[in-house]
């Protein structure tokens, strides 16, 4: 087989604004999960070859943000559009819950965490995040794949800064992609309110990098414990 095809696999998604933050953020700023447009119009085998591998999902918020490092400190600071947001602290704290910075061997990386997460039964389909088509400079975009069937895990928008003596910039838009997704499989996407079920299987792995090192020393147990089904 040249252009690949299967039967579509159900995958949803939640979005988990409970765990993601310790703010009362209404869910309603979170947009859906929808389709990447890929020009199928044009009919090549291969450009359909993605219908339903290819997915975003739009900023919740339009900002610009610039961060670096000035006096060997990392830093960021933002703007958000008011002609968008309401003027209001709590939006101020909602953007500074979302933004975590980390700077290591000389490496300075910051992370726009989202509250979004895949859910499915299939134990063959993996995820992928890829560069968004939005305005960033003096950066790149971190991109990362993993198996979603045992690990119930937000997947957020990365940039490592490229030359340390210079800032850099990206600008962030309600109406532009922030994550991008590339499953390796045709998938059917649905959202999904939290189940009992997934909130428990959830609850195995949720922020467990803040207590051990190694993920893989506690994937088995954890997987051990997963329900047969989740949806």
């Amino acid at each position: 087989m040249l252009f690949p095809k299967n039967k579509l696999v159900p995958v949803k998604y939640i979005i988990d604004t409970e765990s993601y933050t310790d703010l009362k953020t209404p869910k309603g700023i979170y947009p859906n999960i929808y389709s990447y447009d890929n020009n199928k119009k044009l009919g090549c085998p291969a450009v359909l070859s993605t219908d339903n591998k290819l997915f975003c999902v739009n900023s919740p918020i339009s900002f610009d943000l610039e961060f670096g490092i000035n006096n060997k400190e990392p830093y960021y600071k933002y703007n958000y559009d008011t002609k968008v947001h309401t003027v209001d602290d709590r939006l101020h704290s909602l953007i500074k819950n979302c933004l975590n910075m980390q700077y290591f061997k000389n490496t300075l990386s910051i992370q726009f965490l989202m509250p979004y997460a895949f859910i499915t039964d299939n134990k063959d389909i993996t995820v992928m995040t890829l560069p968004p088509p939005i305005e960033y400079n003096n950066c790149s975009y971190v991109n990362g794949e993993m198996y979603i069937r045992n690990w119930i895990r937000h997947l957020n928008a990365a940039f490592v800064l490229t030359n340390n003596d210079k800032p850099a910039t990206v600008q962030f838009s309600v109406d532009k992609p922030l994550l991008m997704f590339v499953f390796n499989k045709q998938i059917k996407l649905e959202y999904t309110e939290l189940t009992d079920k997934i909130e428990k299987y959830k609850k195995q792995n949720l922020n467990i990098v803040n207590y051990r090192k190694g993920i893989l020393n506690y994937y088995e147990d954890i997987k051990s414990r997963r329900p047969k089904k989740l949806l």
